[in-house]
Parts: C-alpha cells; sequence; structure tokens
C-alpha cells in the first residue's frame, strides 16, 4: 500500500491542540480511507471530518479527541469525504499470539484483515496509535517529526516526542461496504 502524498498529521499547526495533542486514534482511523483510496485529504476536509465526528461522543469526544463505540463512522465519514461512496472500516478483533481473533473468539483470516491499528507503550499513560499493515507492520505514523510539528504541553515548554517502546495491542480492521450501523 503506498502511503498518498500530503497527508496531514495529527499535529498539524493548523488543528486544534485536542487534536494535535491526542488525535492519534482518530487520525489513523481517518487514515485507512486515505491509503485504500490513494487520496490525502485537504485540511479543511480533515477538519470537517472531525467536526462531523465530534456531533455524536460516541464517534468522537471532542474534550480529548478520544475514538468512542462507534468509531467506524469516522473512516464512513472520510469516504463520504474523499469520493462519496458508503464504504467503511470495521474493528473485527485483535491479534493473540500469531492469529487475529474476534470478539467472540473467532479466528479472523489474514486475508479478511485489511489494516491493523497498532497502540504503542509510551513514556506517557495513553500510548500512541499508528496504522499498520494486514501483517502489523507500521504503514503510517500521524505523528510528524518535522520541526515546527511538535505542540506545547499545558505549561507553555517546547513540544515533545512520542517514544515508541513496544506495541502492546494490534488491532484488526475489516473492509465493509454500505452504511454502518451505529451500536
Amino acid at each position: 500500500m503506498k502511503i498518498p502524498d500530503g497527508m496531514i498529521f495529527q499535529n498539524d499547526p493548523e488543528l486544534d491542540d485536542v487534536f494535535r495533542a491526542d488525535g492519534c486514534r482518530a487520525r489513523t482511523l481517518m487514515a485507512m480511507p486515505e491509503i485504500w483510496t490513494g487520496k490525502a485529504m485537504t485540511l479543511l476536509q480533515l477538519q470537517l471530518c472531525i467536526a462531523t465526528s465530534e456531533k455524536k461522543e460516541s464517534v468522537l469526544l471532542a474534550k480529548n479527541a478520544t475514538a468512542g463505540k462507534n468509531e467506524h463512522m469516522i473512516p464512513y465519514y472520510t469516504f463520504q469525504l474523499l469520493d462519496g461512496s458508503r464504504r467503511y472500516f470495521r474493528q473485527v478483533g485483535v491479534l493473540r499470539g500469531s492469529q487475529f481473533v474476534g470478539w467472540q473468539g473467532q479466528v479472523i483470516l489474514p486475508e479478511q484483515v485489511a489494516f491493523t491499528e497498532l497502540h504503542w507503550e509510551t513514556d506517557y499513560p495513553d500510548g500512541h496509535y499508528t496504522l499498520g499493515d494486514s501483517s502489523s507492520r507500521e504503514l503510517w505514523d500521524p505523528w510528524c517529526t518535522k520541526p515546527g510539528f511538535n505542540p506545547w504541553d499545558k505549561s507553555g515548554k517546547k513540544g515533545w516526542t512520542i517514544n515508541k517502546k513496544r506495541v502492546d495491542v494490534v488491532y484488526a480492521y475489516r473492509f465493509f461496504k454500505g452504511v454502518p450501523s451505529e451500536d
């Protein structure tokens, strides 16, 4: 899979401070359709996706940019903004040992996995999410390390870096066509 040129990072200076600091999971969910279609969202599209997602706390909680139980709506909104299609990705399980296992204990075949979301243990208690391919190799990190991208902390000090120590959880995502239901 090729990463489209111009993908916007979660810590882009044009985004609000909350999303810049804590929006890694939501940004990886938006990146799935971008990579799938080969089209990067514009800044305006990304801001619209965030605003649409924040309308329901079960999708994205505005106060801390946390994806909720209806997180699958974020990729749906992204597809809608990119090409108007009715498609989405949904979390279907987790990696246990060397195989993916669904939420009811069923085995998920590797060919059923479109993307993975890697949760990294870091120096911060919430950790960090990056986007992986179907074999759990990191494809894209929503955190940009270029100068000028690091948000400041609450005391106004210079921005921070993310020290990714190890992946502690890998979530599997499948591709679906149609309009997703909200749980």
